[in-house]
């Protein structure tokens, strides 16, 4: 149910749904060389059964539902790492 990738040690997961079937825009990370988690900026609307992929140094959440239509998206969201900010 959510967007996930992994870029070198690095592993971002992002949106899905919580036990109650609530649609999430909560964001968390995963350094498995040092084996910490890290709670990152919230998406700007929440996603499920969208896709991840990173690429030129950025994470992507693309395609999914939005907590608010159960229309597909076509539409997606930026995350900078190195800015830690969601466009």
């Amino acid at each position: 149910m959510l967007a996930s990738a992994s870029f070198k040690n690095i592993a971002i997961f992002a949106g899905g749904m919580d036990r109650s079937g609530k649609v999430m825009h909560e964001v968390e990370s995963y350094h498995s060389e040092i084996g910490t988690w890290k709670t990152l900026p919230s998406l700007i609307k929440p996603w499920k059964l969208s896709s991840g992929v990173f690429m030129d140094g950025k994470f992507y959440v693309i395609g999914g539902i939005s907590s608010h239509d159960t229309n597909a998206l076509t539409c997606g969201e930026e995350y900078d790492v190195d800015a830690q900010k969601w466009t």
